[in-house]
């Protein structure tokens, strides 16, 4: 079953997973120029439709937990949700689409949260939790290490991971 996740921001990060296989990653450059505004919303549009378009994927996480940020990011960040949402939609209008928030996928795959007893960043622990569930896939230390240098592309692997065999497709 292809995954398709979404880590949402100026580099929208997104990964494809099949049956525990990283398929492809990549990140979608979305600035908000004033003077191209219009024209970048389309073409973010169209990044979208056309992954969707090219993997099929049968289900879409997209990471949405916007809070504690300046509403001007809430509000951008809300933009790109329904961006994203409307390009799937265009392509497959009974598409499944999960909203996640990054507690609830962290919490899937046993990433504990950041206390004052550990303080390691939360990206090194997303991080480090693709590492460990890739290496049991894969030998091949280069290609984890370009999909674990890139924080948006990271998240959104392991949003896959984290809902992959957890949700049923009806067919």
């Amino acid at each position: 079953m292809p995954i398709l996740g979404i880590d949402p921001g100026d580099h929208t990060g997104y990964a494809i997973v099949d049956n525990k296989q990283i398929i492809t990653t990549g990140e979608i450059i979305y600035t908000q120029k004033k003077k191209l505004k219009h024209m970048e919303e389309l073409l973010y549009l169209d990044a979208i439709r056309k992954i969707y378009r090219e993997f099929k994927p049968d289900l879409v996480v997209i990471e949405t937990n916007f809070m504690g940020r300046f509403i001007a990011v809430v509000k951008a960040l809300t933009k790109k949700l329904v961006i994203i949402t409307l390009a799937v939609k265009m392509e497959y209008p009974e598409a499944l689409i999960i909203p996640t928030a990054p507690q609830e996928w962290k919490k899937l795959l046993d990433i504990p949260p950041k206390t004052k007893y550990n303080l390691t960043p939360e990206k090194e622990k997303v991080q480090a939790k693709i590492r460990e569930l890739l290496l049991i896939e894969k030998a091949d230390l280069s290609e984890i290490q370009k999909i674990t240098d890139n924080e948006h592309i990271s998240d959104s692997v392991a949003m896959c991971f984290a809902y992959e065999g957890k949700v049923r497709i009806k067919r």
